[in-house]
């Protein structure tokens, strides 16, 4: 989704996200994108960009959270959700209908999920 004054412009669950520049986190032994690529389309407008983290700031690990027993039984049966919350800026390029061109650069929040 994504908003321009008061009205949405861009809704769609036609998308492509490609995850890139994966950092290894020693302390957690995963991996996660330090660039996010973003396409979307929808009622004439196209939006293309980047987001750029800049700091990780929480990791999620499901079975951590778990008492050690608990975990290793759990981890038998199924896979381990990790999420990665981190902050950065979105980079991209906003095409309008009639083709003009806005230049996007926006702060804010990332998720990751994956699972292992």
């Amino acid at each position: 989704m994504m908003a321009h004054g008061r009205n949405w412009i861009l809704t769609t669950k036609v998308y492509q996200i490609t995850y890139e520049n994966l950092v290894y986190d020693l302390g957690k032994s995963f991996s996660y994108p330090v660039r996010i690529h973003l396409s979307a389309r929808s009622r004439g407008y196209l939006l293309e960009g980047d987001f750029l983290c800049h700091r990780l700031v929480y990791t999620t690990d499901i079975f951590e959270k778990l008492p050690r027993l608990l975990s290793a039984i759990a981890s038998v049966f199924l896979k381990r959700p990790i999420i990665f919350r981190m902050v950065g800026h979105f980079e991209g390029n906003l095409v309008n209908p009639d083709g003009s061109v806005e230049s996007l650069r926006l702060a804010g929040k990332g998720d990751y999920f994956t699972v292992w």
